[in-house]
């Protein structure tokens, strides 16, 4: 399971550019960096990749209208990657809202974790049950 708190940006004329904006240590200290769908797509993580949580805006977004139906976001390049799993964002995310929507999510998965036989629909149930709670 990996989780990422960072930017994310859905390139309107290039979806493999699409990418969440992280950071590495560099010879000058912090330096930004990028980790774009079409790295993503050349990846081929674990078999027992189960859940990607990007806490990022606009990580399910396809800017294009005319390349809606390519798939080419960054949700899916962690798909295409190997992960079961995805959750991101149709659009800008507030951070108070993803701190909540994370809590929320991860206090569903590990109680239907407990109490389903199927770890993907509990996934599933642990999105759902972190929306409804949000949106109350």
């Amino acid at each position: 399971m990996v989780h990422f708190a960072c930017h994310g940006y859905s390139d309107p004329t290039n979806p493999t550019d699409s990418h969440l904006l992280l950071q590495k240590r560099g010879e000058s200290g912090m330096v930004p960096d990028q980790l774009k769908v079409s790295t993503l797509l050349d990846t081929n993580v674990v078999s027992r990749a189960w859940i990607a949580y990007l806490s990022a805006c606009s990580t399910a977004e396809v800017k294009d209208q005319s390349l809606r139906n390519e798939s080419l976001k960054i949700t899916n390049g962690f798909l295409a990657a190997g992960f079961s799993h995805v959750v991101g964002s149709l659009w800008s995310a507030d951070d108070e809202v993803c701190v909540d929507m994370a809590a929320s999510f991860y206090e569903a998965l590990v109680r239907r974790r407990a109490s389903s036989a199927d770890p993907n629909k509990a996934v599933a149930e642990a999105v759902r049950d972190a929306t409804l709670q949000i949106r109350a």
